[in-house]
């Protein structure tokens, strides 16, 4: 389960960040997290809450925004949004890759290059001082 690595990162982060912040407390934490991240949201979730117990991000609200795959076509450059089977994370990994195109619409070159939906950013940590 390496949701629990990518949880200690992040809070180990967030306390980097807020280390002059005396007494600041993380209430919530943005993320952006694409399919073919590899994340599985459930147990990103259930990591997190054990990683930040006793720190500033004790309780803190983790806000997932989901993106879409995007594809770019190596011959014509036109660019194409998969969404995928859906946002039920059963779904996984191997069903999005199954929604690939093998050829671009536009003009029929085959494999189009991924160029998101990759992504696991952190956006944004809402902060409050004590």
């Amino acid at each position: 389960m390496h949701e629990l690595s990518l949880a200690l990162a992040l809070v180990e982060t967030l306390e980097e960040r807020l280390r002059d912040r005396s007494g600041a407390r993380v209430t919530a934490v943005h993320l952006r997290i694409g399919p073919l991240a590899g994340v599985v949201e459930s147990a990103l979730r259930a990591a997190f809450e054990v990683a930040a117990a006793g720190t500033l991000a004790d309780g803190a609200h983790l806000a997932i925004e989901r993106t879409s795959i995007v594809v770019r076509c190596r011959a014509c450059g036109q660019e194409r949004r998969i969404d995928g089977p859906g946002a039920d994370e059963s779904d996984g990994f191997v069903a999005h890759l199954i929604h690939l195109p093998p050829t671009c619409a536009s003009c029929g070159s085959s494999a189009p290059a991924v160029i998101g939906g990759d992504e696991l950013e952190l956006v944004a940590a809402e902060v409050v001082d004590a």
